[in-house]
């Protein structure tokens, strides 16, 4: 089933939810306040909900969550949290508990995992934390015979929609993440590391990134040669 599309530039969808959780971050490394007002804006301007609401099971949608949490964690509230927490809470305990395939393409690792990570610790249920691994799992081994390349530590873009329009107005075509999980946010965040298989998952991450800078490099090189080679000519 397609996602919810990315909609326009103040939507609440991944990619303006992304740009918010960098938004938060350089708040946290430099306290700067308009950083924080200017997300506490856009999350007001979406009342702190969900595209989809509550019943959504999809990461692009739980993105979201991530800024709603990292607002909470600074001006408290939980009506800042509820539609997040609705939402995970309803994966984790009531609706269909048992289901770990909701997340079919890898960028979803960066989207949804961070929320359920953080829910997990906030409330002290490490359900959350195993369910996130279930889900986590399952993209990795079970999807479409695994996302992820054992020879190569990269998901093939094969295997994972390559292409998503960005939510930027008037922006062109271009490809989402399709070899790394990793993003702004640590995937893992929240859950403590001696539990629910931290390490396995960690040892995942950096592998990804490793091969994902050889891959860079060879590209890179590549597209050097093919540049000296037309100037020769």
């Amino acid at each position: 089933m397609p996602g919810p599309r990315a909609g326009g530039a103040g939507a609440r969808l991944w990619a303006r939810a992304t740009y918010f959780g960098g938004t938060m971050a350089a708040y946290r490394l430099t306290g700067e306040p308009r950083y924080l007002a200017y997300a506490e804006s856009w999350a007001e301007k979406h009342d702190y909900g969900l595209a989809g609401g509550v019943a959504t099971r999809h990461a692009d949608s739980h993105n979201a969550g991530q800024v709603y949490l990292d607002i909470h964690a600074v001006r408290g509230g939980e009506e800042r949290i509820a539609a997040i927490e609705a939402s995970l809470h309803r994966m984790v305990h009531t609706d269909r508990p048992e289901k770990d395939d909701d997340w079919w393409w890898v960028d979803a690792l960066h989207m949804a995992m961070p929320p359920m990570a953080r829910l997990g610790a906030l409330r002290g249920d490490s359900a959350y934390w195993a369910k996130m691994y279930a889900l986590y799992d399952h993209t990795k081994r079970v999807r479409g015979g695994g996302l992820a390349a054992q020879h190569q530590h990269l998901a093939p873009a094969v295997r994972a929609p390559a292409i998503t329009r960005s939510s930027a107005p008037h922006s062109p075509r271009r490809p989402r993440s399709a070899g790394s999980p990793r993003g702004p946010r640590d995937p893992r965040r929240g859950a403590p590391p001696a539990i629910h298989h931290h390490h396995a998952v960690q040892g995942s991450t950096r592998s990804a990134q490793a091969a994902l800078i050889m891959h860079q490099l060879a590209w890179t090189n590549k597209q050097c040669a093919s540049s000296l080679v037309g100037e020769a000519r």
